[in-house]
């Protein structure tokens, strides 16, 4: 029903506008019919339909282009619906390719990232050449900390998570959340949104459960201030499905940090023990040597014996003239 309404308002827009500069020939290259055709590619790319998605936004690009300059933050925007495209059929793509694998692998592997096929290769980089340029758009007209860049930014990390360059993407959704807390302050919404996409990064990637921890309390706490002041109830928004999912999200975390130091310190007690029992061993093995000598001495010998024994090691040829020597001293 929206698509319906959309086209028919970008019909209607363009009517007008032909009818408002008939006597120069009218055409469809305005503003707000660009404007409703990225509508129109929105609402496709929300039902997957990429193929149409990329036509709409292509044709509100060459309005935009003609009407606003290449330079304008429009302009930048629709392009960066664009390549928002290119990204979203490469991760349905591997999305619907990782459900086939999990349905066949086992619990441990599921979850794991397979490599990129050529197409969503391509689809990636063709986005992220995108990106680039978006960016100099947005920085030349807007600056380097308007939040447009945050959403730039957001867009470069997640294609660099599709291609499983987690370092690359967490260092560009820090550099998002950065700009949206410089632009938006440390409680905004928007910030809550990001720490939350952080953590699931984190969680669900790269492993680091106590960095996916920390950015989930601190979405939570901004969460919670957000829709109690919304609700006015006493609950703190407890009841509100994103803080039931980031709670959710935390308890999971906090569970695989508990499972990990348990089995660390396991193996720590495992590695004692084990050290322990080496020891002893050792120690048994030493110590029973020392007793079967000394009774064996103690049987067949008495002092006049040990003294024969004593000088005949003193005067064995077999001794260094150092230690003769010595030994020579010490009888004397």
């Amino acid at each position: 029903e929206a698509l319906d309404i959309y086209k028919s308002n970008a019909s209607g827009t363009a009517t007008a506008n032909n009818n408002n500069n008939s006597n120069n020939g009218g055409t469809h290259n305005h503003v707000d019919v660009a404007v409703t055709f990225n509508h129109i590619g929105a609402i496709h790319q929300h039902k997957g339909q990429y193929d149409q998605a990329m036509f709409m936004y292509t044709k509100a690009l060459k309005i935009m282009k003609k009407v606003l300059g290449p330079d304008h933050r429009n302009v930048a925007a629709t392009y960066h619906n664009i390549a928002q495209v290119y990204v979203c059929r490469a991760s349905s793509s591997i999305e619907e390719q990782q459900q086939q694998q999990d349905e066949h692998q086992e619990q441990q592997h599921q979850g794991l990232l397979l490599p990129l096929q050529p197409k969503q290769q391509q689809d990636i980089e063709k986005a992220l050449k995108i990106y680039k340029d978006v960016l100099k758009v947005q920085r030349s007209a807007l600056g380097d900390g308007h939040v447009d860049i945050a959403v730039t930014l957001d867009s470069i990390a997640h294609a660099h998570e599709l291609k499983g360059k987690y370092d690359r993407a967490v260092k560009f959704y820090n550099k998002a959340l950065r700009v949206r807390r410089n632009a938006l302050g440390k409680r905004h919404i928007l910030m809550a949104v990001t720490l939350d996409r952080i953590g699931k990064f984190h969680m669900e990637r790269d492993g680091n459960m106590e960095e996916a921890l920390r950015r989930f309390r601190e979405a939570l706490d901004i969460y919670r201030v957000h829709y109690h002041s919304l609700s006015g109830s006493s609950s703190g928004g407890e009841d509100c499905n994103v803080v039931v999912s980031v709670t959710r999200n935390i308890q999971i975390v906090s569970e695989i940090i508990q499972r990990y130091q348990r089995q660390q310190q396991q193996q720590q007690d495992d590695q004692l023990q084990m050290e322990e029992a080496m020891f002893l061993a050792a120690r048994d093995k030493l110590g029973g040597t020392t007793r079967r000598t000394t009774s064996s001495s103690c049987s067949s010998s008495n002092n006049n014996n040990d003294d024969v024994i004593f000088k005949s090691a003193i005067n064995s040829p077999g001794s260094s003239p150092r230690r003769r020597k010595h030994r020579r001293s010490h009888a004397q």
